[in-house]
């Protein structure tokens, strides 16, 4: 693309405000949560088992990866301790700017979910029986 005499062309290509957001995102917090009961119930039996009746978070942003991670989690997953029900915390800007459409946003929903419950629990992430 040229610049135009005012050079505003070229400024138009950088500025992050003229492009579309990275990733699909999801119009609220409301509406992800209710993508996110959606996408839940395509979970495989043995996840859903092991999940049991967790409780279901969103959080906004991960927190910091560890020096050993080379990305952020998607999804944490911490099981029922006596008194203390099990945990299912997905964060939705890392799963939005992953995702490219509806569809591919439920499906990271549920590949997350599998990964941080198989690594919970100790299983394999292509979990198919626990």
């Amino acid at each position: 693309m040229r610049d135009d005499r005012r050079g505003r062309a070229a400024r138009a290509d950088g500025d992050r405000a003229r492009r579309p957001p990275e990733g699909f995102r999801a119009r609220s917090h409301e509406r992800f949560a209710q993508l996110t009961d959606e996408a839940l119930l395509e979970l495989p039996a043995a996840v859903a088992r092991a999940a049991g009746d967790a409780e279901i978070f969103i959080a906004d942003v991960p927190p910091p990866p560890l020096a050993s991670e080379v990305e952020p989690k998607l999804a944490a997953f911490s099981p029922a301790r006596p008194g203390v029900p099990a945990q299912l915390t997905l964060y939705r800007r890392a799963i939005e700017l992953r995702a490219i459409d509806r569809a591919d946003l439920t499906a990271l929903i549920v590949e997350a979910t599998i990964d941080a419950v198989a690594d919970a629990l100790g299983h394999p992430p292509d979990l198919d029986e626990p």
